[in-house]
């Protein structure tokens, strides 16, 4: 609307709930732009479909996931720049993605094991989160699995899918078949 006053009753008796999705100041003008996304818009938006399901949220080999740690050893060429460097077939029978997200454990025998994790799998290479201290000296590295946090992955890669704590079943259509409007 257009205020007259300082009576916001009286000048702007809209009500609208939802959440601003964009805003707009036209300097020339002062006129300030809001565009309101209302539960109505929301609810009919075609969002309610199993290609936007809800991921599982339980950190990985913890106590609420529960999957157990299935661990390869690696034998490495050298680690640097965040990258552990590998001869190739590293991974054996296994996707080299199945590993990303999982954890790579540098154990000392002077020393706590340092855990990293795997950001990415190469062919060649793996790349991990965190940084390169207390990486030398190692007495070996192996490497976990990963998960996508998917009902796929849980079932897949670690047997686990009866402690999938996501939301796969997201329905095609609104189940309701009526829009909010």
């Amino acid at each position: 609307g257009t205020p007259r006053s300082n009576d916001l009753n009286t000048d702007s008796p809209i009500l609208a709930m939802g959440w601003i999705g964009a805003q707009e100041m036209d300097t020339e003008t002062g006129k300030y732009t809001l565009s309101i996304v209302t539960l109505g818009d929301t609810l009919s938006a075609p969002s309610l479909t199993r290609y936007y399901q809800h991921s599982c949220p339980l950190r990985l080999y913890g106590p609420g996931c529960g999957a157990v740690m299935q661990s390869i050893t690696l034998l490495p060429i050298s680690v640097a720049n965040n990258r552990v460097n590998l001869s190739l077939n590293w991974q054996g029978a296994r996707d080299m993605l199945d590993y990303v997200g999982g954890v790579i454990t540098f154990t000392r025998p002077d020393a706590a094991p340092e855990f990293r994790t795997v950001a990415r799998a190469e062919a060649e290479y793996i790349a991990f989160v965190g940084s390169n201290l207390h990486l030398t000296d190692y007495s070996a590295v192996s490497l976990s699995l990963g998960c996508p946090h998917t009902l796929d992955g849980c079932r897949d890669l670690h047997d686990n899918s009866r402690r999938y704590g996501g939301f796969p079943w997201m329905p095609l259509e609104n189940p309701t078949r009526k829009s909010i409007r």
